[in-house]
């Protein structure tokens, strides 16, 4: 499961992409981290499907359909707003949103790391 899941894409932050377009001079280097999240989401999706399938694990358990379920949901209804927006708000939408999440992003793995008394440990 770790291997297929690895193998998937899963990208939390795409630093490497958004560096390469910011060095060759774009001008929203953050413009595709919105869909990059997204094919992220499908790939992990349809990884941990297969091996699911193929290791003969139950994915309609409650304890794991739920949580995809309302994942999907939630990035189902994020993609209909987004259709629904004009080029110009979707273009700042989007530059709102990826800035927000990256740092959304950095604050969960620090806040995340404070509970689990972490941080403590590698500041001694």
């Amino acid at each position: 499961m770790f291997l297929a899941l690895h193998a998937a894409g899963l990208t939390l932050i795409p630093v490497s992409i958004l560096a390469v377009r910011a060095a060759n001079g774009s001008h929203n280097p953050n413009e595709v981290f919105i869909p990059l999240m997204l094919s992220t989401f499908v790939c992990t999706l349809t990884a941990l499907l297969v091996v699911s399938f193929k290791q003969g694990i139950n994915v309609l358990q409650p304890k794991l359909f739920f949580p995809l379920f309302g994942i999907a949901s939630v990035l189902a209804f994020f993609i209909f707003f987004l259709r629904t927006l004009q080029p110009f708000a979707l273009q700042e939408f989007s530059d709102a949103f990826s800035n927000g999440a990256i740092l959304l992003v950095f604050l969960v793995i620090i806040v995340g790391a404070l509970y689990k008394k972490l941080i403590c440990l590698m500041l001694l």
